[in-house]
Formats: structure tokens, sequence, C-alpha cells
């Protein structure tokens, strides 16, 4: 299923500097529509009366509390995977992808090389999403581990528009691929769009003394703004993946 949603695309929208009595520039704003991928997601249980006379202990209660939880581990799944790989059934909205360094190695500097970039145009990636693998790479980052005793800064640098986050966020997840590191600005990345929410049906076959439960809904992501999220890759150089020119633009 799909749901079909407003695409906004700002080009040369930001405020711009004019002459005493001069007519402001119009800013070149693109409208059309665009369509994201909302999946359904369910499981009906039957049990006989049988096996409810049989068993003393409710059966139902603990199978139902198991299905939302799952349901909730494939939401988020499905969040970073819109955010990763975009919410488009025809591609075009993949997570900006930078470099790093040096190849094949993760070190604190290629992170804040993004931090600081996105402080300048406004954005605070500060939630961490990575796989299993690449979570034990992160964590080996000394200015990670625990600082206490190597003695402190004489003068503490305190940023006006948070360039480091005080903590991160840190999120593993199985969508993520090798060696890649996604940041998201969590409050303007995505949002989710409910096309049915999560529902419990229930029903009752006397013909064959069975009582079955159905839970389920239908949801989808939309990505809202491209820059709110970007992808460290360990394996590209940054020298030759850096951040896109019209990036810089917003930046400058």
């Amino acid at each position: 299923m799909t749901a079909t949603t407003p695409k906004i695309t700002f080009k040369d929208a930001g405020p711009a500097e004019t002459a005493e009595a001069e007519t402001f520039p119009l800013a070149k704003i693109t409208t059309a529509e665009r369509g994201v991928r909302c999946t359904k997601k369910g499981r009906t249980v039957e049990l006989s009366d049988e096996v409810v006379k049989s068993c003393p202990i409710n059966l139902l209660s603990p199978y139902l509390r198991e299905v939302y939880e799952t349901i909730i581990a494939q939401e988020n799944d499905a969040v970073v995977d819109a955010q990763l790989n975009g919410d488009q059934r025809s591609g075009g909205d993949e997570a900006q992808v930078v470099g790093v360094e040096t190849v094949s190695t993760i070190v604190f500097d290629d992170l804040d090389n993004v931090w600081i970039f996105g402080a300048d145009i406004n954005q605070q990636w500060f939630t961490m999403v990575t796989n299993r693998a690449t979570a034990k790479i992160v964590r080996k980052i000394q200015e990670f581990r625990d600082q206490q005793g190597t003695g402190g800064t004489r003068v503490t640098l305190k940023p006006v528009n948070d360039i480091q986050p005080a903590e991160v966020l840190h999120i593993i997840s199985r969508r993520m691929g090798d060696g890649k590191i996604m940041l998201v600005n969590t409050r303007r990345a995505t949002r989710q769009l409910v096309f049915m929410p999560l529902q419990v049906d229930d029903a009752r076959y006397p013909e064959r003394w069975v009582n079955a439960v159905t839970v389920g809904q239908i949801t989808g992501y939309e990505n809202v703004n491209k820059r709110a999220r970007i992808v460290i890759d360990m394996s590209k150089l940054f020298s030759a993946y850096g951040f896109p020119a019209d990036w810089e633009k917003v930046a400058a």
C-alpha cells in the first residue's frame, strides 16, 4: 500500500540581502506528489476450548504482549530502513554518504567533522545508528570510553550552537551495513504515517469450539528533511565523498 503525500522542494529559499526599497527575491519552491510505502503487519492466533480448559494460566495475554513487542521491533527496523534507503519505491531518497580520513578506520575526528558541519547548517545529528559489528568498533573510540583519571583540560571549550552532543543515543539495527554509521537529527528526519492504527479483533467459531484473536496495523514512514540524516561510510575517503555542494551552499 502507498500513501500519497505532498513533496515540497526548497531551492535558494533562504533570506537574501536586498537594497533599500528593493523587492525581496522570490524563493524557488516546487511542489509535487509522492507515494510513501506502507506495510501491513499482523498475526492471528487460535485457541481451542480444549486447550483453554486444560491450562490453568492465561495463554492469550502473554502472546498478545509478545506480538506487540515484535511489532515495535519491526517498526524500529522500518524507520531505520526509511532513513537509510529512502521511503520511495523508485529510490532517490537515500541518506547522504560521506567518507572518512583513512579507509577502513573510524576515529573521533571523523565524527567531529560531521558534527561541526551539521552545526553550520543547523542540523544536530546527535543520534547514532549502527549494526552490532560496527558498534563494537565505535565503542572502542577513546573519546567514548571512560576518561576518569586522565586529567582535565585547562580551559573548557563550550560551543554556542552545540557542535558536539553531550551524550549520543546509540541504536543497534540489523538494517545497517558493516562499516556504516548513520547520524540522525531525530527532531527533523522522519515522521510516521498511520494508514490503520494497531487494532485487536477477536472472533468465536462455535462449530469448532475455537476463539481467534488478530493483532495488526498498517503504517509507513516518510522522510521529512533529507539533511536531517547522514551516513559515514568507513570504506570511502572523505576527499572523494565529502559534503554535497548544495549543503555547502546552505552552510554559506
